[in-house]
């Protein structure tokens, strides 16, 4: 990477896979992983969880999972309330678990 003629090498974490701008400050050099998402049977995004770093932060630098929630407000029939508690109780006891391992995994490698 490189700004106003200096040259940075930021390493890549093996579980990155945004896009890396040239010409940014350090501070906003950020880590992207891929999302999994928990969707509901119309394809309405329930939840979703990304593994995201900021490493030259000068508060926290290691890996940290961003979780984003339905927010919408979303209106729900009976039937749709059924779902959304499977799709709860499933995010609570297989995604949120996946999500721990891989945060561990990725604080991990960063300590390296």
């Amino acid at each position: 990477m490189t700004r106003n003629g200096v040259k940075a090498i930021v390493s890549e974490p093996s579980w990155c896979t945004a896009d890396h701008p040239q010409g940014i400050f350090l501070a906003d050099v950020s880590h992207r992983g891929d999302p999994i998402e928990v969707l509901l049977q119309d394809g309405t995004v329930l939840a979703s969880a990304e593994l995201a770093q900021w490493p030259y932060n000068v508060r926290n630098r290691l890996p940290i999972m961003s979780v984003v929630l339905d927010t919408e407000g979303t209106e729900y029939d009976d039937e749709q309330l059924q779902e959304l508690a499977s799709k709860l109780l499933t995010f609570a006891a297989l995604v949120v678990p996946q999500l721990r391992v891989l945060l561990a995994e990725a604080v991990e490698e960063a300590s390296r």
